[in-house]
C-alpha cells in the first residue's frame, strides 16, 4: 500500500480540510495567520541577506538568482512544518471546500480576509521590527541590492529593464497571470 494520495483522494483530502479552516475562531486565525506571514518574511529577509551579499561580492547575476530561490522557500517549508495559515494556500483549500459543499462562502471570505490581513501584520513585523530596525537592511549594501532586486523581480528581470521597460510595459493580464503562476508554485 502506498504512503502517497492520488490526484482525487488529494482533492478530497483539501476540500475536507476547508471545514476546520471555514471554523475555526478567530484568534486562532490571527496567531497563525500572523506567523505564516512572519515566516515568509523570514525566508525572503534570509534571501535578501544571500542575495545581496553575493550580488556584492561580485556573483554573477544569474548565481546570485538561484541562491535567492533556493534560500526563499525557508519561510514556505516554516509555513508547513508549523501549520500556519498563508493566504495563498488558504486560497486553494477553501475554494475546494467551497466546491465540494465542505465550507459555505461565509467560512470562505472570514478565512481569506483573516489569513490575509494576519498574513500582512505579521509580514509587516518582521520587515519592520526585525529587518529594519535592528539594522540588518539599513546599510547601503542590502538597500540598493534590495531594491535593485526588487524593480528586476518586479519588472521582469534584468532582460526586461535592459530593455528600457518599465511596470507600465505590462498588461493587466500579464500581470495577473505572473501572479497566477506564483500562487500555483506556493501551493504545490
Amino acid at each position: 500500500m502506498s504512503s502517497f494520495k492520488s490526484p482525487a483522494d488529494t482533492a478530497k483530502a483539501v476540500a475536507s480540510a476547508a471545514t476546520a479552516k471555514g471554523e475555526m475562531p478567530i484568534l486562532k486565525l490571527a496567531i497563525l495567520g500572523f506567523l505564516a506571514g512572519a515566516y515568509i518574511a523570514f525566508g525572503g529577509l534570509l534571501a535578501e541577506v544571500a542575495n545581496t551579499g553575493a550580488v556584492a561580492g561580485g556573483v554573477p547575476i544569474g548565481i546570485s538568482k538561484l541562491l535567492f530561490g533556493a534560500v526563499f522557500p525557508v519561510g514556505l517549508i516554516m509555513v508547513v512544518i508549523c501549520g500556519s495559515e498563508l493566504f495563498t494556500g488558504d486560497v486553494m483549500f477553501m475554494t475546494m471546500g467551497l466546491l465540494d459543499g465542505k465550507t459555505d462562502i461565509v467560512g470562505l471570505l472570514e478565512n481569506w480576509v483573516g489569513s490575509w490581513v494576519f498574513n500582512l501584520v505579521g509580514s509587516i513585523f518582521v520587515a519592520y521590527v526585525l529587518a529594519y530596525s535592528t539594522g540588518i537592511m539599513v546599510p547601503e549594501a542590502f538597500a540598493k541590492g534590495a531594491i535593485t532586486v526588487a524593480n528586476t523581480k518586479a519588472l521582469g528581470g534584468a532582460t526586461f529593464m535592459a530593455a528600457g521597460k518599465s511596470t507600465a510595459s505590462l498588461t493587466w493580464m500579464q500581470a495577473f497571470l505572473r501572479g497566477i503562476g506564483c500562487n500555483w508554485l506556493v501551493c504545490v
